[in-house]
């Protein structure tokens, strides 16, 4: 019974999602400040749908908002959050890349994702995901240190003979003004 609901809700997804977007032509353009306001509305109102488990409803809000703001992660995610709640994971993986794609380093979406992809039993998507995601924090840990030790050498060498010892205030000057 679950799956025949499940079926209806995705059948219905779709064919509310099969109009061209009423900002353009379905494109990742940069939505107008209108457009965000109402797929903020849309998005809000698929997270209290969210927040009482009726996730076809919530996955309907989401996508009308995904009309709006094709480009924004957190739509994106919360999609891919739903579709992995109940338990569609190619469908999962597919927005959840997306979201990756304009927010790399939210652990959110990184979660869903590898948990999406091992529910499917696709362990080496999942290491090799990590590995490359693990690699790209090194090598920006790396370059932060890298621009962190050239700036404090920098410093060192550039008026390090002009700058005067620190001094000390003289005892009566760290009392209280009140006597």
């Amino acid at each position: 019974m679950t799956r025949l609901a499940a079926l209806i809700g995705i059948g219905v997804l779709l064919w509310s999602c099969a109009g061209s977007a009423p900002g353009g032509n379905g494109s990742d353009a940069r939505p107008t400040a209108a457009n965000r306001g109402k797929a903020l509305e849309h998005f809000r109102a698929g997270a209290l749908h969210d927040f009482v488990n009726r996730y076809d409803a919530a996955l309907l809000e989401y996508h009308r908002a995904l009309r709006y703001d094709s480009t924004n992660a957190r739509i994106l995610t919360a999609i891919g959050r739903d579709f992995f709640r109940t338990e569609q994971y190619p469908d999962a993986i597919r927005y959840l890349r997306r979201a990756h794609r304009y927010a790399p380093q939210d652990r959110t979406v990184l979660h869903y994702l590898a948990e999406s992809h091992l529910k499917l039993n696709r362990i080496r998507e999942v290491s090799r995901r990590v590995a490359h995601e693990g690699a790209a924090r090194r090598r920006q840990g790396s370059r932060r240190r890298q621009g962190s030790s050239t700036m404090a050498r920098g410093r060192s060498k550039v008026g390090s003979a002009q700058r005067a010892p620190p001094t000390r205030a003289a005892p009566h000057a760290r009392r209280s003004p009140t006597r």
